[in-house]
């Protein structure tokens, strides 16, 4: 081959690169671990179970982890030992699990008596019932 055409070849494989990342689009955990690392959260490495409890139940995948943002500084301000960055039942409940309280608060969101069959915001209402938390939680 002739020096020309390492040249050619050099430049579209560069081209290519070029044109191949600047269409990388964050995925959901992506999004996810950059708001936990913005907080320095324990919540960091818990991104799928997110993604997968609200796909399994139905829910907005950054519903959890907004929640979490307003109740504890997405799990910042946790007492130890205590795995509930919810605020779930005013903290009065533990958790031995971040996961398990993941897949807990979900599936009350939305299976439990309190939640079913709600519209997003009337969970919020059910959860927090200070009309201005929903905003706070859709502004987040």
């Amino acid at each position: 081959m002739k020096p020309q055409k390492y040249i050619l070849v050099a430049i579209i494989l560069i081209a290519s690169v070029i044109l191949l990342t600047s269409f990388y689009y964050p995925t959901r955990a992506d999004k996810l671990n950059w708001w936990f690392t913005k907080y320095d959260s324990p919540l960091i490495g818990y991104e799928e179970e997110f993604i997968q409890v609200a796909d399994e139940f139905g829910l907005d995948y950054r519903l959890l982890p907004a929640i979490a943002t307003a109740e504890s500084g997405c799990a910042t301000t946790n007492i130890e030992g205590n795995y509930n960055p919810f605020g779930w039942n005013s903290d009065a409940t533990k958790f031995y699990s971040y996961k398990a309280a993941i897949w807990y608060v979900s599936w009350q969101l939305e299976f439990g008596k309190y939640y079913q069959g709600k519209s997003f915001e009337e969970k919020l209402l059910t959860y927090n019932q200070n009309p201005e938390y929903a905003k706070k939680i859709i502004w987040v």
